[in-house]
């Protein structure tokens, strides 16, 4: 067999590991655990896994930029440019595979699962020591991710606040008992607690400030891990900690900066943009890499909406802050009425449509075809976990039966 389709083989027919119904219980406190995660790992050629690290660091490198900062200055809401030196905990940067290697689909500075996919990487069971040979992990450090994970928190702090100690963490969201990976909140609480950090789980609406500091229950906040979904800090909700942030009373992780240089859809625009690389002066290396992996991207506009309605099945359109594949529409699937609403919302970009990969699995006794994506949990450049998400349907959803997170291995060609 050709090494070329080693991968693929294995993503249609390798059923041989499996998540041990015996060993879910390591991801006891997610309630749906089960209902969240496939069955079954996806394979990723070694090769991919090296551009895809090759682009979240050149990337990273560009955020920091002060010439790029500059450049992408006027596209971005004014609370962009204020000075932090927390530089966002846990992005995520998700890739289709393509045939000729990854395609960065978006960037996530609220990631979450990582610990759900933690746990699912370790109920995976072989049925013999010889597919055992397969499972291969992409990453050295997933038993120490837990210490990882902690090292990461106390190094924002530093970073922002040298030679302080982190004694408080609030983990925020939007009623955050309501939302989808709760559970997961609970797990970080634990993992602050256990190591002497007091860790509050809050909505915004539950943290005062008296113009020095943020307090929660007459406790002070030293660190925010911020899992809310309004990055720029604009609803009303959100106003202390806006203030707080501003006058540098607080530490936010991830934060509007973090957020605006690396996650806003955007920035795709300007990136997949060949002139804009040129005017920046990066090197061949880099630009071509960019340009071969972020797919073409346009801000929709009255002026180009004829011409993307023309070409709509080519194009993935998405909300320009949008999160969690909400509100994005595959421009087959697209009516006349979305489109005027897109257009008329001036909220939307179009991306080149990248076909994703395939893993087939055995479901009610037929095999069944699912796409899949790939996200790189990253903290500063450094990939700490990579994971799998399989669904059906336009874009990625937590709802397929059978699909859902699943763990990668890695292949040697």
């Amino acid at each position: 067999m050709p090494d070329s389709t080693i991968t693929e083989s294995l993503n249609q027919s390798c059923d041989w590991i499996f998540s041990d119904p015996n060993l879910v219980n390591i991801g006891l406190g997610f309630r749906n655990f089960d209902a969240m995660t496939a069955n079954h790992p996806v394979f990723v050629s070694h090769k991919h896994i090296v551009t895809m690290r090759s682009i979240v660091r050149t990337l990273t490198d560009m955020s920091k930029r002060p010439d790029f900062q500059q450049k992408v200055k006027e596209h971005l809401p004014s609370i962009v440019t204020h000075p932090t030196k927390a530089v966002g905990v846990l992005f995520g940067y998700d890739f289709h595979l393509s045939d000729d290697g990854p395609k960065l689909i978006e960037v996530n500075t609220n990631a979450g699962a990582i610990y759900l996919n933690h746990y699912l990487s370790q109920t995976q069971s072989p049925c013999c020591d010889r597919i055992g040979s397969l499972m291969n992990s992409p990453t050295n450090n997933d038993e120490a991710l837990e210490s990882t994970l902690l090292a990461m928190f106390k190094h924002e702090y530093s970073r922002q606040v040298p030679g302080g100690v982190l004694r408080t963490i609030a983990i925020l969201d939007d009623e955050p008992e309501k939302q989808f990976l709760y559970d997961e909140f609970k797990i970080f609480q634990r993992m602050f607690q256990d190591a002497g950090i007091q860790a509050f789980i809050v909505d915004p609406s539950e943290l005062d400030y008296d113009g020095n500091k943020l307090n929660y229950q007459g406790n002070t906040i030293d660190l925010i891990y911020n899992r809310h979904t309004d990055f720029y800090l604009e609803g009303e909700k959100l106003l202390n900690i806006k203030k707080a942030y501003l006058n540098d009373q607080i530490v936010l992780t991830p934060n509007p900066r973090a957020y605006g240089h690396s996650a806003d859809k955007r920035l795709l625009s300007l990136l997949s943009n060949k002139e804009f690389l040129d005017a920046l002066g990066i090197d061949d290396y880099s630009k071509t890499l960019l340009l071969n992996s972020i797919p073409k991207t346009v801000i929709v506009s009255k002026e180009n909406a004829d011409t993307l309605w023309g070409h709509k099945k080519s194009y993935f359109f998405k909300p320009m802050t949008g999160y969690g594949s909400k509100a994005t529409y595959h421009g087959a699937k697209l009516t006349r009425k979305t489109w005027e609403w897109i257009v008329e919302s001036n909220n939307y970009i179009a991306q080149q449509f990248v076909t994703p990969s395939r893993r087939t699995l055995i479901q009610d006794g037929e095999p069944k075809e699912f796409k899949v994506d790939i996200r790189n949990y990253v903290y500063n450049g450094d990939n700490l976990l990579l994971a799998a998400r399989l669904y059906r349907g336009q874009a990625t959803n937590m709802k397929t039966p059978g699909g859902g997170f699943a763990t990668v291995y890695s292949t040697d060609e």
